[in-house]
């Protein structure tokens, strides 16, 4: 398995060390796809002293990478992901695993809120188990939590023609 260390190692290899670039300042303007961001983009490009080494590292590795946005004074298309799936996937799944992370919770507030919700909407009879997820939804209860209430309640579920539907025990 790589460790985190070596995982950023690969990522921070292949950037660039522009002293003095306009772009640090404002990042957001050189990844916009707003007419407007790009044009300011363009414009701090044209002044900045860091531009001809941005030109060569553009050419001879920041395409190959797939990057995009302003680049150089140039608006750059993106060609995929500018690393490899497993790399990122590896990152990820590393990065969840680290020993000085906070404990995950048990979720109990959160499953007692699915549960006090599921009551409330199975008491004046069933409902469409779609429409009881959407205003789980608009809560914060996700799915699994909903789920886990209805395993609680003893909640029934039972396909009533196209749709199915959740309704209390009897």
């Amino acid at each position: 398995m790589v460790s985190v260390a070596e995982l950023l190692a690969a990522i921070v290899a292949g950037q660039p060390h522009l002293d003095g670039c306009l772009c640090r300042q404002q990042p957001h303007l050189f990844d916009s796809l707003d007419p407007h961001s790009i044009a300011e983009a363009q414009r701090l490009c044209a002044q900045c002293p860091a531009r001809a080494p941005c030109r060569a590292w553009l050419e001879t590795r920041g395409r190959h990478l797939g990057v995009g946005g302003v680049i150089a004074g140039e608006v750059v298309k993106p060609r995929g992901p500018a690393y490899p799936k497993w790399m990122l996937v590896e990152l990820h799944t590393t990065l969840l695993r680290r020993p000085n992370r906070p404990p995950a919770s048990t979720g109990a507030p959160r499953r007692e809120q699915a549960t006090a919700f599921l009551t409330r909407r199975l008491a004046d009879g069933p409902e469409r188990s779609d429409v009881l997820a959407a205003a789980a939804a608009t809560l914060g209860i996700p799915r699994h939590q909903l789920q886990l209430a209805r395993v609680e309640l003893g909640a029934r579920v039972e396909r009533v023609g196209q749709h199915t539907v959740w309704m209390r025990a009897r």
